[in-house]
Parts: structure tokens; C-alpha cells; sequence
């Protein structure tokens, strides 16, 4: 799952960074996931509450984090 924010014209790089810390606190707070992304993401899985579905086992190049996800 993912939360997107994007820097553009209507967002400033420290824009962005704080948008992202104030979707990292709602997390941290208990807030649901697509609730926050809901809110705070703009990236293509927004829709979806940042589900990204196509990750499978063999397509991470850190094969540490894959090995954790896929336990």
C-alpha cells in the first residue's frame, strides 16, 4: 500500500514533505489506512486506498524486505 505525494506547481518540495508527515502522524494515530490516503495521496492507487496489488514474490530487487513481506 502507498501514500503519494507529489511535488508540482501547486506543491513545494517542503509542502509535500509536510503533507507526508501529517499522513504519517494519522497513521501513527490509528487512523485507517484509506482513510489517510483518502486525504493526504494523490498517486495512481489513491482510488484504490493505495492498494498497489501487482507487487508479487520475485519482483523485489532487496531480497532482505522481500523475504520479510512474503514470510
Amino acid at each position: 500500500r502507498e501514500v503519494k505525494v507529489t511535488v508540482s506547481r501547486k506543491l513545494t518540495k517542503s509542502q509535500a514533505e509536510a503533507k507526508i508527515e501529517h499522513a504519517r502522524e494519522a497513521l501513527v494515530s490509528g487512523k485507517p489506512f484509506a482513510a489517510v490516503v483518502a486525504e493526504y495521496s494523490d498517486g495512481p492507487t489513491a482510488r484504490d486506498g493505495g492498494a498497489w496489488d501487482w507487487t508479487n514474490s520475485g519482483s523485489l530487487a532487496d531480497r532482505e524486505l522481500e523475504a520479510m513481506l512474503f514470510k
